[in-house]
């Protein structure tokens, strides 16, 4: 008897706690887009650059000491460990943040060269 009050309680407990999914009344239409409703943007989205904007950005970046300093601490790293760190290893091992790259381009690791490359984000 205090078994199966148990298996009861414990029924009634798994029943009420499953969501329901939220369903508009039978009688009202599921609510559609508004088409003439501007598109959401991504707030956190840097604003778009003009190409020769860009292009200094990607130059004064390769310029840069800290750029020179990723190349050599590659180098170091498949010194040490026989191959290319990937780009979290890198960042670990730079012991402070990276530079943060040009607008609308990511620091990308070239196998053959050893070098970073500052390529567009696809």
């Amino acid at each position: 008897m205090l078994r199966s009050s148990y298996l009861l309680i414990l029924a009634l407990f798994l029943a009420g706690c499953t969501e329901k999914a939220e369903t508009p009344p039978k009688g009202e239409p599921s609510p559609v887009p508004d088409a003439s409703a501007p598109a959401p943007t991504d707030a956190l989205a840097p604003p778009l650059a003009s190409t020769a904007e860009t292009k200094a950005a990607v130059a004064a970046t390769l310029a840069s000491p800290e750029y020179a300093d990723l190349n050599r601490l590659v180098e170091f790293y498949y010194d040490e460990h026989k191959r290319v760190p990937t780009i979290v290893e890198l960042t670990r091992s730079f012991g402070r943040p990276l530079p943060p790259p040009p607008p609308g381009h990511i620091f990308h690791i070239d196998p053959q060269t050893k070098k970073v490359k500052v390529v567009p984000v696809r």
